[in-house]
């Protein structure tokens, strides 16, 4: 689990999936929005992506394992919100961490 400087709340994560900017990957969507400078994240894992409440929440675990490794190496992107996709529970979470890397990427190329 992130510290709790590095979640974000209920109304933070509306505000971003209504007003931000999103980009997409194979396994999750990530929205954000401009300036954002605060390393704070969401995790959602929907019904469709896993039945179980206990497969979503250790996919869950493994998206935030794989955010606070990132966030230590100082590789961090700017903060936002995941929404995971069909096919992440195969992942591990060295997966999972090479997927946000290649994104960091994108953002920053893209936001300049």
């Amino acid at each position: 689990m992130l510290p709790k400087k590095n979640r974000l709340e209920r109304l933070e994560v509306e505000e971003i999936i209504k007003s931000g900017l999103f980009f997409h990957t194979p396994y999750f969507t990530y929205y954000t929005q401009k300036g954002r400078n605060k390393a704070a994240f969401a995790v959602t894992v929907s019904k469709k992506v896993a039945k179980t409440a206990v497969l979503r929440n250790r996919i869950r675990r493994h998206f935030y394992l794989a955010l606070a490794g990132s966030i230590k190496d100082k590789k961090a992107i700017q903060g936002g919100v995941f929404m995971t996709k069909k096919g992440i529970e195969k992942l591990s979470g060295d997966q999972i961490r090479a997927e946000l890397v290649a994104l960091s990427g994108k953002v920053a190329q893209r936001l300049g």
